[in-house]
């Protein structure tokens, strides 16, 4: 079991639980790692 912090109904809980079985292709995940790193300090 893993908290999700700012969960506050049992809506949101399922919601959340179920991106864990999301898949993304392989254009997907070429797409994220195009993007530019976070910077600052922020980051």
């Amino acid at each position: 079991m893993v908290p999700i912090p700012g969960t506050k109904t049992l809506r949101y809980l399922e919601a959340n639980a179920a991106a864990a079985d999301m898949e993304l292709s392989a254009e997907e995940l070429a797409e994220l790692g195009a993007l530019p790193e976070a910077r600052g300090a922020r980051y």
